[in-house]
């Protein structure tokens, strides 16, 4: 549970704000490789646990206080796709 908990709590939550300031800011040198970060985690995460919270996380400014937890196949391809959005933006 460490490696679940701490990684949502610490390194995604840290990484989803630098994502959204570089988005905001309209500047790819930082939320390209933060991005690239974040989807790593999520690949490890997904690789060890198979389902997890991922298009609802980090949505409590929305009122999401208990995740879905999506499944494997569709963080996957949601994941590539944002590497490849972050790979294109970062040139």
């Amino acid at each position: 549970s460490g490696l679940f908990n701490n990684s949502y709590a610490v390194e995604l939550q840290d990484l989803q704000v630098v994502i959204r300031r570089g988005m905001a800011a309209k500047d790819a040198s930082l939320y390209g490789p933060a991005t690239v970060l974040r989807s790593w985690i999520f690949f490890n995460l997904t690789d060890t646990y198979g389902d997890i919270p991922f298009s609802q996380a980090f949505k409590a400014d929305s009122g999401i206080l208990a995740p879905r937890y999506d499944e494997q196949k569709e963080i996957y391809a949601r994941l590539f796709t944002e590497l490849a959005s972050a790979s294109t933006d970062m040139g």
